[in-house]
């Protein structure tokens, strides 16, 4: 198995092949239908697939699958970079501290950036 990332300026990327038995391409259509299972061949979706399609897909990114029989599988896993303005909020997040509570104090300004920082890293 082979696990690979990659980032440009829009997109990380996550490969993840293997050179097992491969999928034939009548059931690749159906990977990431929930429930997804058939008789008779290795093949034995259940939810993860749809559950991981569905996640990805609500975060805008995509799951694309190749596989040719007798070589193996690739799934390639793609999700938009979002510059750090776009998702860090507006106005500072208010705690008791900020917001005048009892921990007056205890929150200062210079941890706020420190925190953004951080949580845009994760």
């Amino acid at each position: 198995m082979t696990i690979r990332t990659e980032a440009d300026d829009q997109w990380l990327t996550l490969t993840v092949a293997d050179t097992g038995s491969g999928i034939p391409p009548d059931l690749l259509e159906h990977l990431f239908e929930p429930g997804f299972v058939t008789t008779g061949t290795r093949v034995r979706v259940r939810s993860g697939l749809y559950t991981s399609y569905a996640i990805v897909q609500k975060h805008s990114g995509d799951i694309e699958v190749t596989s040719t029989v007798g070589q193996g599988t690739t799934f390639v896993l793609k999700l938009p970079i979002y510059p750090t303005s776009s998702i860090l909020p507006e106005t500072p997040l208010t705690t008791a501290a900020s917001a005048g509570g009892e921990d007056e104090g205890s929150y200062e300004t210079t941890n706020r950036e420190k925190t953004r920082q951080k949580i845009c890293r994760i």
